[in-house]
C-alpha cells in the first residue's frame, strides 16, 4: 500500500471503535495534505463503508481496499449490472422487514454523496464567486450550494469565518420547509450538531 492507502486503512481501523467522520478529521489534522490527497484518503475511507458488506472479514485490508476501488468502478460504469439482491448487502438483515426496499433507494446508498454547502442568507452567489466550483442550488432552496472542487473546505478562511456550513440537502429543506418567523419558538427536538438549529436561528 502507498502512504494514502495507509492511512485510509488505519482510519478505517480506528472506526471500528468511535465515529469514521471524526476519526477521519482528526487524522488529516494532523497528516495536513495536499487537498486532492486528504480527499482521495477522505474517498478512501467512506467507500469502504458503502461497500464493506461485499468485502471478506479477516482479510488484509490492502486487498479490501481494492476490492473496494474495483466495486466503486463497476458501480460507476454501470450501476444496473448490480442486482437488487446484490444490492441488498447495503443493509443490514433487520432493514429487509422494517422499511420499504426499493432499487432506486438501494443505488442511492452505494453511490457517492453530494457536498452540500448552507451560505449565511442571501450571500449564496458571493460565496460561490470567492469558493469557486460551486453550483447554485434552485432558487427555492435559498443558498444552497453545490460543491463540485476537492479543496478541504474546512480550511478555508470562508469557512473559519462562519459564511457557510457544510449541511445535506434534507437537512436544509427542514428549515426551508418550517419556514419560521421572527419572534416564533421552535423546538429543536433532532439529536445533531446543531446545523437546523442554526438554519431556524437564521432564517428568523
Amino acid at each position: 500500500m502507498d502512504r494514502l492507502e495507509k492511512l485510509a486503512a488505519r482510519i478505517i481501523t480506528r472506526s471500528k471503535s468511535a465515529r469514521a467522520d471524526e476519526v477521519l478529521r482528526a487524522e488529516l489534522k494532523v497528516e495536513r495534505l495536499e487537498p486532492r490527497d486528504s480527499a482521495a484518503v477522505a474517498g478512501m475511507v467512506f467507500s469502504y463503508f458503502r461497500w464493506r458488506g461485499w468485502l471478506e472479514e479477516g482479510q488484509e485490508m490492502s486487498r479490501q481496499l481494492a476490492a473496494v476501488r474495483e466495486l466503486d468502478f463497476q458501480f460507476s460504469s454501470n450501476s444496473d449490472a448490480f442486482s437488487l439482491e446484490d444490492l441488498m448487502k447495503a443493509i443490514p438483515p433487520w432493514a429487509r422487514d422494517e422499511v420499504a426496499v426499493s432499487r432506486e433507494w438501494l443505488v442511492s446508498l452505494q453511490t457517492q454523496p453530494t457536498l452540500w454547502l448552507r451560505a449565511k442568507r442571501g450571500t449564496g452567489e458571493a460565496l460561490a464567486r470567492k469558493l469557486g466550483e460551486c453550483i447554485r442550488g434552485r432558487d427555492e432552496l435559498g443558498d444552497t450550494l453545490e460543491y463540485q472542487g476537492i479543496e478541504d473546505l474546512f480550511r478555508t478562511q470562508e469557512f473559519h469565518a462562519g459564511d457557510f456550513e457544510v449541511q445535506d440537502i434534507a437537512s436544509q429543506f427542514v428549515g426551508l420547509l418550517c419556514d419560521p418567523k421572527p419572534g416564533e419558538t421552535w423546538w429543536d427536538a433532532c439529536a445533531g450538531e446543531g446545523g437546523k438549529l442554526l438554519h431556524l436561528s437564521e432564517l428568523m
